[in-house]
């Protein structure tokens, strides 16, 4: 249940950080149209590279704490 937990918090965190990578805006904006707004943000695309970031994250974090588990049980 914890890597679940540990894999959305670096989900979301590396989604957020991707969001405003890459965006295009409309030069010529329509009346009532957000003149903020991107003409393509690529939700796709963010979303499937921050997949795979976060997996192999978590897979690292994952481990470090192994890592770290088995070296204190060593200790003694």
């Amino acid at each position: 249940v914890a890597i679940i937990i540990i894999f959305t918090c670096i989900w979301w965190v590396i989604f957020f950080i991707s969001l405003p990578i890459g965006l295009d805006f409309e030069k010529e904006i329509e009346e009532g149209h957000a003149s903020s707004a991107p003409k393509n943000p690529k939700l796709l695309k963010k979303t499937i590279i921050t997949t795979i970031i976060s997996i192999l994250m978590t897979i690292i974090a994952f481990y470090l704490v192994q890592i770290k588990f088995w070296a204190n049980i060593l200790k003694f």
